[in-house]
């Protein structure tokens, strides 16, 4: 009788130590995230617009956002920034009701967006790698902002026929 007793109590302390972990999953699914400061950045809202050929990725999570211009992208290929006015990216933080904003441009700041290729993207939405660094200049003194190890993943990815919202537009 005891060994049934100790094999009955067994079985449920394994069955609940089981169960208990079941709810800890979480899908990431579309993130928009990087590294900022050897801090993790995420952005709670995403999404990717193609207006007339011209690529915006965008993220935010209602105080910092960053938006990368890409015109006339391609899947599987990579864009540098800092070396064109062109491919761009735009980098912004508000603090105490002050917007700071961050810009690479020709010979200001660098790095680079990489699309995942074609094979990689699921129809509808987009996958990508980046690595912005942006510049501002204050009192005469050029300020950075890194962004590394960025990803972007499973993103909307919309035709847009309109203007972009406000807060997508440089």
């Amino acid at each position: 009788m005891k060994k049934c007793i100790l094999i009955v109590a067994l079985a449920l302390g394994l069955g609940l130590g089981f169960t208990g972990c079941e709810d800890d999953v979480k899908f990431n699914d579309p993130s928009f995230q990087a590294q900022r400061n050897y801090k993790l950045w995420r952005a709670n809202n995403s999404v990717a617009e193609v207006k007339d050929g011209t690529l915006r990725v965008f993220g935010t999570d209602g105080v910092e956002s960053l938006v990368m211009t890409i015109p006339s992208y391609s899947f599987g290929k990579s864009y540098d920034f800092g070396n064109n006015e062109t491919n761009i990216a735009t980098y912004r933080i508000v603090d105490e009701n002050v917007t700071y904003v961050y810009k690479t441009g020709y010979n200001l700041g660098g790095g680079h967006l990489t699309l995942d290729p074609v094979e990689k993207q699921v129809p509808g939405f987009i996958s990508g790698t980046f690595l912005v660094k942006a510049s501002r200049v204050e009192a005469g003194v050029v300020v950075d902002v890194k962004l590394d190890e960025g990803v972007f993943f499973r993103i909307p990815l919309r035709e847009v026929t309109e203007q972009a919202p406000a807060e997508i537009v440089e």
